[in-house]
């Protein structure tokens, strides 16, 4: 979509700078320039797509699994994190409209804090449990938020920047039942 976007803005630019009035080397310029501009663009596709994104996880998130990157003398360490955000339509046409089971790479800054809750995150996830991820803002101070990486009653665990729940697992009804 983007390439086809691309090839009708470069033919009506060069529409109008072809049959506009002008110097011919500055109309020259152009046309090599929107050239290199194309094979650019087309060189750099493929590089646009699969990096973790620098931003908040959506609410809702169902997580996949987490890498850490403990901070050391040449990092300040970093935490990946895959989840398959809910579907939504892209709001740009151009925008990328995933299926409900593609994950997301994120990538979250180190904390000690958030280490330990992702770490819990994917023992609950080699359990077979199902865990959601979000970053809503939560209040501070409330009663049994627990422990950092320790869940409260409730299967919360507040990592800082990221708040993971534990879900219970799923109950299937029972077959003949009505």
């Amino acid at each position: 979509m983007i390439a086809i976007t691309f090839a009708i803005l470069a033919a009506v630019s060069l529409w109008l700078i072809i049959a506009g009035r002008g110097w011919w080397p500055i109309k020259l310029g152009a046309v090599v320039g929107m050239a290199v501009f194309a094979l650019l663009l087309w060189q750099s596709e493929s590089s646009l797509t699969g990096w973790p994104a620098a931003r908040r996880i959506p609410e809702h998130s169902a997580f996949v699994q987490s890498v850490v990157i403990e901070p050391g003398t040449d990092s300040e360490g970093v935490v990946y994190v895959w989840a398959i955000p809910p579907s939504q339509d892209p709001a740009n046409p151009y925008g990328y409209s995933s299926s409900e089971s593609e994950p997301r790479a994120y990538q979250l800054p180190y904390t000690r804090k958030l280490h330990e809750a992702v770490q819990a995150a994917n023992q609950a996830v080699a359990q077979g449990k199902p865990v959601e991820v979000g970053t809503a803002p939560q209040a501070q101070g409330r009663k049994g938020a627990g422990k950092p990486g320790k869940p409260r009653a409730s299967g919360v665990i507040r990592g800082g920047a990221l708040n993971i729940y534990i879900l219970p697992p799923h109950q299937l009804p029972q077959k003949g039942t009505p």
